[in-house]
């Protein structure tokens, strides 16, 4: 506590080359007793592959919609029953894959409804310091836009992927699980919250045609 306010948890955004797709509304959560660990499916962008196969600077990397077929939407909803997956060409330049992010012991696992019809989630209850100029929307948006561009092009890492660690967390205090991370995966109409020992991920399947 500092100056008689409690400190807001920082928001810490993960180290990965993509970005969830935000206009799509495929965010699952899977936690099983069974001992597998607990899951979450997504639609990943990758914006830096596209932008190669694209060859130009003017590529809008942000909140890019995207209209989803019966076909699409099929091929994702069912993905549960496909257990045995194909093995993937790294080299396809396909923009969006439907990949797995897998939580290490993530032993305490949330889903919850979006904050409002603006913003999936209150940002006042968080410090987005670490995510400096990306987590505003500035005035000059298509110089934001073309600088984050640059930066997911000279790193290989997405500057915002919509999915961080939460530091300080309240949660694990709370529940006595302050030596687990708490991650936090913001999707088109709902958040998810695990606090797990750390996290891979990986290609299930490249989306053609999106």
């Amino acid at each position: 506590m500092a100056g008689g306010h409690l400190t807001r948890p920082r928001i810490v955004p993960i180290r990965v080359p993509w970005q969830v797709s935000p206009s799509t509304p495929f965010l699952q959560l899977r936690i099983e007793e069974s001992g597998r660990p607990t899951t979450v499916h997504l639609v990943a962008h990758f914006g830096l592959v596209h932008r190669q196969q694209a060859g130009r600077s003017g590529f809008t990397f942000l909140a890019k919609e995207v209209l989803v077929s019966d076909e699409m939407l099929g091929a994702i909803k069912n993905r549960e029953q496909d257990e045995a997956q194909p093995e993937i060409d790294e080299t396809d330049s396909a923009p969006f894959r439907d990949i797995n992010v897998i939580f290490n012991q993530g032993l305490w696992a949330k889903m919850s409804p979006s904050y409002s019809g603006e913003s999936v989630i209150d940002r006042s209850r968080y410090d987005w310091t670490e995510l400096g100029r990306w987590s505003i929307v500035e005035a000059d948006m298509e110089e934001q836009i073309r600088s984050f561009q640059s930066e997911w092009l000279r790193t290989g890492v997405c500057p915002d992927p919509y999915v961080y660690e939460v530091r300080e967390s309240q949660w694990a205090t709370e529940i006595g699980a302050a030596n687990f991370t708490h991650y936090l995966v913001l999707g088109h109409d709902v958040t998810i919250d695990v606090l797990a020992k750390g996290f891979t991920w990986k290609t299930r399947k490249v989306l053609h045609g999106w």
